[in-house]
């Protein structure tokens, strides 16, 4: 609905949200240890063809340049999310510490 009541709106909306896609994938996810760093490498060609693609919706506002946008944007996110489950980060956890008899008894004050 917003295209037609407001085109520019929805112009600047695609090409920002790619943007910001991109900069999430890669600094934010790797900064926070959700993924390793060939994720943010990875993910350059699959977020920069959407800012393309955004692009050319933003210069053109056409109709096919829309549907260019809108359907890769159907295979966009599974793309990433893909691409994120590849290059998760596996948290291990540290092997519990032996406690001596010490620790478990309460010493009174």
């Amino acid at each position: 609905m917003m295209c037609v009541s407001h085109e520019r709106l929805c112009l600047v909306t695609s090409l920002r949200y790619s943007i910001m896609i991109l900069l999430s994938c890669s600094l934010v996810a790797p900064t926070i240890d959700m993924t390793s760093w060939l994720f943010a490498l990875d993910t350059l060609p699959v977020n920069g063809y959407l800012i393309y693609l955004s692009y050319q919706f933003y210069r053109n506002r056409d109709a096919q340049s829309s549907r260019k946008l809108f359907r890769y944007s159907l295979i966009h996110l599974p793309l990433l999310f893909t691409l994120m489950v590849i290059h998760r980060q596996i948290k291990t956890q540290n092997p519990p510490t032996s406690t001596s008899i010490n620790e478990l008894i309460p010493v009174p004050m």
